[in-house]
């Protein structure tokens, strides 16, 4: 039986997990007492997908690029094509370019008009990050730490909740918080119930 395939944040989540654990097997072999994951200090995507290892200071690092999970353009269509008008903010920014088009990659993650969609997607591959930091964090005998190569932190989830609800108040729209479920069931199987909480108290349009 064929394997089901990784949502795209669940993808992602994997390939990362597998590329700190190796990192963390070769520093521990180098009996080094610290471990860094980077990423680039670049737009959003290049930022999480673009890597660099490093043990203890000065050490130069390993740099890699993990694989990029197809991004699931015609679920999105879909959704917003269901969606209708009560959710049609959702996938495009305040000049009308939708997330779905061709400059929509731009518009959601690496420019200042932001998409809402955009921002939930980023707030799910940064609590990746953040979780699996957590995890790697108990490992015994070495201190290990996850961030941008300028000192840029992942941000914790709260950032991308303010930033949603300035963008709503801002261009006076809502969605409903059983869209921005469906969005999110979208990229990932690992949905945090408190998002979908923080979703229920943003401004609805209702």
């Amino acid at each position: 039986m064929a394997t089901k395939p990784l949502k795209f944040v669940d993808a992602f989540a994997k390939e990362f997990d597998a590329y700190a654990r190796t990192g963390l097997e070769l520093a521990r072999a180098a009996n080094a007492k610290t471990y860094r994951v980077d990423w680039s200090d670049m737009p959003f995507f290049t930022r999480a997908f673009q890597l660099a290892r490093y043990w203890d200071d000065g050490s130069a690092p390993y740099e890699d690029s993990l694989d990029m999970p197809t991004f699931p353009y015609a679920a999105l269509k879909k959704l917003r094509k269901k969606l209708g008008g009560s959710a049609v903010e959702l996938f495009q920014n305040e000049e009308g370019v939708l997330l779905t088009s061709e400059d929509g990659w731009d518009a959601a993650f690496d420019n200042t008009c932001d998409i809402e969609a955009g921002r939930w997607v980023c707030l799910m591959v940064d609590a990746t990050i953040l979780r699996l930091e957590a995890v790697y964090q108990r490992t015994r005998g070495i201190t290990v730490v996850f961030c941008g190569h300028d000192g840029q932190d992942a941000k914790k989830a709260n950032y991308y909740i303010e930033n949603i609800r300035d963008l709503r108040e801002e261009r006076g729209y809502g969605v409903p918080a059983a869209a921005v479920k469906e969005l999110l069931e979208i990229f990932s199987d690992q949905i945090d119930p408190a998002w979908i909480k923080a979703a229920g108290k943003l401004p609805s349009g209702a």
